[in-house]
């Protein structure tokens, strides 16, 4: 039960982090000129219980395969920094999005063309 109160406060936390706060104007300002007062509440509930329930499954991974929870933040840190980096220099993150493009799309990575812009 306090695994439950601990997600839910720290999904309540996650509204006020820097990653989230650029989107929330955004978000509730899609609300102006809405009939419904309740928008901007379920936009914030939405939030908070979204990172809760992923708080919890995470919990719950760690708990259930005997996980480091260390590990999991390490790949996370890798795969966040990797991904950084193909977003700074486009020609390895375009040429990483063709191939999996094509694994998704059912053929062979090579088989996918870029778009055109």
């Amino acid at each position: 039960m306090l695994n439950l109160v601990l997600a839910l406060l720290a999904g309540v936390v996650t509204v006020a982090a820097p990653c989230t706060l650029p989107m929330l104007p955004i978000l509730l300002g899609a609300s102006v000129g809405q009939t419904s007062k309740a928008r901007p509440a379920m936009i914030a509930l939405g939030f908070v219980m979204s990172f809760s329930m992923v708080a919890l499954l995470l919990g719950a991974i760690t708990r259930a395969f005997d996980f480091d929870p260390n590990v999991l933040r390490t790949g996370a840190a890798i795969l966040l920094l990797g991904f950084g980096l193909l977003m700074i220099w486009p020609a390895p993150f375009e040429w990483l999005t063709v191939r999996i493009a094509g694994l998704a799309a059912g053929g062979s990575p090579g088989n996918a063309t870029p778009s055109q812009s």
